[in-house]
C-alpha cells in the first residue's frame, strides 16, 4: 500500500468516532476502533511521521505493525 496521509479533512464528515492526538495511545485507540469496523477521524497537529524515517527501532516496528492502515477512510 503506497497511500500517503492526507493533509486536509475529507469533505465527508460521517464518522463514528473522533480521536484527538496520534501519539501511541491515540494511534492504538484509533487502530482498535477501525479494526472493529468504526469510521474514525484521527486528528493531529504535529508533523507527519513517515514510515521508515525514524531512527528509533520501536517506532519503525510500530509502523511495520500498522502497515495495513488506511489513510482515506
Amino acid at each position: 500500500m503506497n497511500a500517503s496521509p492526507q493533509r486536509s479533512v475529507p469533505e465527508s464528515h460521517d464518522y463514528d468516532d473522533v480521536v484527538i492526538g496520534s501519539g501511541f495511545g491515540g494511534a492504538m485507540v484509533a487502530y482498535r476502533l477501525v479494526a472493529s469496523g468504526r469510521r474514525v477521524l484521527l486528528l493531529e497537529r504535529g508533523d507527519w511521521a513517515v514510515r521508515g524515517e525514524s531512527a528509533r527501532d520501536d517506532v519503525r516496528g510500530f509502523f511495520q505493525w500498522t502497515a495495513g492502515y488506511d489513510t482515506e477512510a
